[in-house]
Formats: C-alpha cells, sequence, structure tokens
C-alpha cells in the first residue's frame, strides 16, 4: 500500500514508484504555530497538506481538532510539502474524513503541526494551546470512525428499551476521547 501511495503522490504508474523523500519540520519562530491545509482530493488519492506557519496572535480561520493519537505506530502517510509524513493510523483517518472532494481545509492538529520529535517545541507549543482552541473557529472532536461502535449507540437510543439506551450512552462514555485529560480545556476554550 505504501508504495501504492507514494506512485500516486507523483502521479506515476504504481509498478514503478518514485521514491518521495522524507518530510523534515523547520524551526516554527516563538508566538507562531503551524497549521495543517487539507488539500482537496478524491477519496482513492493520497492526502496531501501543506504545513502553514502562522502567529497564534492573528492566526486565519481554522478549526482545531480533539481527538485521541491511539497506537503510536505510524502506518499512515500523507504527502505534506511534497514530502512523506508518515502518521499514526488515527491522525490519518481524522485526515481521510476532513478532507473535501471540493474544498481545501485548515486545522490545527496536534500530532502533525507539532513536530513531535523535538521537545522544546513540543513545551512551547503546549502552552500555546489555550490560545489555540480560543482562536479555533471551532473544535472538531472526532471519535474515530468504528462504525459499528457508533451504530450500536443509534440503534440502542432509538430502541424502546431504557436499559438498552443506557447501555448505548455507556459505550459513547468509554470511548477512550472521554479518558484525555486535555479534552476538558480543548472543549472549554472552542468558540
Amino acid at each position: 500500500m505504501l508504495n501504492f501511495g507514494l506512485a500516486l503522490a507523483e502521479n506515476q504508474d504504481p509498478q514503478e514508484p518514485d521514491i518521495v523523500p522524507e518530510f523534515t519540520y523547520r524551526v516554527v519562530k516563538p508566538g507562531n504555530i503551524r497549521l495543517l491545509l487539507i488539500h482537496p482530493r478524491s477519496y482513492s488519492e493520497p492526502i496531501r497538506c501543506s504545513l502553514v506557519e502562522v502567529s497564534i496572535e492573528q492566526p486565519p480561520r481554522f478549526e482545531a481538532t480533539s481527538y485521541t493519537w491511539g497506537s503510536e505506530e505510524k502506518p499512515g502517510v500523507a504527502i505534506v510539502d511534497g514530502k512523506l509524513l508518515r502518521i499514526t493510523q488515527n491522525a490519518y483517518d481524522l485526515l481521510q474524513d476532513l478532507s473535501s472532494l471540493c474544498f481545501p481545509r485548515l486545522i490545527w492538529i496536534d500530532s502533525i503541526s507539532i513536530n513531535q520529535d523535538d521537545d522544546i517545541e513540543k513545551s512551547e507549543q503546549i502552552q500555546l494551546m489555550t490560545q489555540i482552541y480560543q482562536k479555533a473557529s471551532r473544535v472538531i472532536v472526532w471519535l474515530g470512525n468504528n462504525p459499528r461502535a457508533a451504530s450500536d449507540a443509534q440503534l440502542s437510543i432509538i430502541t424502546p428499551d431504557a436499559c438498552e439506551r443506557w447501555q448505548a450512552l455507556r459505550l459513547f462514555l468509554c470511548h477512550p476521547w472521554f479518558n484525555r485529560i486535555w479534552v476538558v480545556q480543548e472543549i472549554a476554550l472552542a468558540r
């Protein structure tokens, strides 16, 4: 799959993919954040994005995301500024869900907007998170794409038996997103 994605990224024949260079982060200036511009695409195309550095004081209109990272493994791939960025499965699925056929979308997603390999940057960016969530036009809470859990919850909620409805709510609230301490800040600060 990775080779097929690389071939698509370069509009090459999937049988003879060129190697796409790995993405490397540039140092972000103090008081700035990175926003991810998701480019329009069809579902079969790879995820293409650009990282845009902006001032936290006067950012353009953007959406912030709140989600669980899941496993630290990085099987997902996004093409960022023409280069390959390996991302977690949950980040990949979130970008899949947020990408549009017709319109670009500007988001802040912590696992990509912050260089996770740079402890100094992580520390500085974490201090800006209050402002990030306050300045976002909205916060997208992404609970994943487990259709079975969602449909079970929906079916149980419309069933007349109250026990089933409570069970559906319990399953919903057991999602790992609700166990994160960060969600309090992320949601409380949203406009």
